[in-house]
């Protein structure tokens, strides 16, 4: 290190085969550059918070605030947008709260599990909520209540997806399994609501009222995974199923199209009557027995 004759510049030799040679300052001049620093780290920061609490109107070229949600006393798990977009649910370590994301603005908590991931059900009548205790939690959002909860499991529930072509979710979980389930509604949200304004207190609070599940969650089949499964997606038509797993890998799998046994049963016995056997009209009558096509005029019960 070493300056020059006149003393304004210093030369400083650093790591490598590098010499950087610097510029010495009066008080003066000092002042008035950081003066100027500081003034374009000001502009930096106003420009950064901008680009990050506020959008462009392309019609205007003024700047939209975006609101910023605040109310959880824990991390923030997850959040999931209803299909509409006009309902935003947040995950975390005790409760599941509600928004308005157009406004900002706070609608509900509903006491939760610890919830990894959550998923809104198309009429946004219904939420699920998979939690780190392996469970799926079925929330009333209207009545904001927990009215089930299923055991999913022997993990923790790390994602949870719907399949669009149907009333089907999949959940993935670190147990390494990916598990398909539907669901479907025992009585329609809007009957269900109109017959509580019938029932009184007494009545609302019988056995019979609160076991009735509006809701039903059932599980249909389970896929083996080889690691931990962090995230389930499913392709927008529904054909593909992508897994991430904990060994940082992704694994892509078809959708199996399921049929209910008794559609397969029925399908086979028309396509087998109809194009191999006799017609309907000469099929055994009910509870009778019949053999290599004949009739038996005994019947067994």
């Amino acid at each position: 290190m070493r300056f020059n004759k006149s003393g304004n510049l210093l030369a400083c030799q650093v790591a490598g085969k590098m010499v950087e040679i610097l510029r010495v300052l009066d008080e003066t001049e000092f002042k008035r550059k950081a003066k100027r620093r500081i003034h374009r780290k000001e502009k930096k920061f106003v420009k950064e918070a901008a680009d990050v609490n506020g959008d462009v109107n392309p019609s205007t070229g003024e700047e939209s605030s975006i609101p910023t949600l605040t109310g959880h006393c824990y991390d923030v798990r997850s959040v999931t947008l209803s299909s509409d977009n006009t309902l935003l649910m947040s995950t975390s370590h005790n409760a599941v709260k509600f928004w308005n994301p157009s406004t900002g603005s706070y609608l509900r908590t509903i006491d939760s599990g610890d919830g990894l991931c959550g998923l809104i059900l198309p009429r946004n009548k219904y939420a699920l909520v998979g939690t780190k205790g392996g469970t799926i939690e079925i929330i009333d959002i209207r009545s904001g209540t927990c009215i089930d909860v299923v055991k999913a499991h022997g993990g923790s529930v790390r994602s949870i997806a719907t399949i669009l072509d149907g009333d089907d979710f999949v959940t993935g979980s670190e147990d390494h399994e990916v598990k398909f389930w539907e669901y479907q509604y025992t009585q329609q949200p809007d009957q269900m609501y109109h017959a509580l304004k019938h029932y009184t207190i007494l009545e609302i609070m019988t056995d019979e009222y609160r076991h009735s599940k509006p809701l039903m969650v059932s599980h249909v089949r389970t896929t083996k995974m080889n690691d931990d499964v962090q995230v389930v997606a499913v392709s927008p038509n529904a054909k593909y199923i992508a897994t991430v797993l904990l060994d940082c890998t992704v694994k892509l799998c078809l959708k199996r199209k399921k049929k209910r046994l008794e559609q397969m049963l029925e399908s086979d016995l028309d396509n087998a009557f109809e194009n191999r056997y006799a017609p309907k009209e000469e099929l055994p009558e009910e509870r009778a027995v019949a053999l290599a096509g004949e009739k038996l005029k005994k019947n067994y019960s």
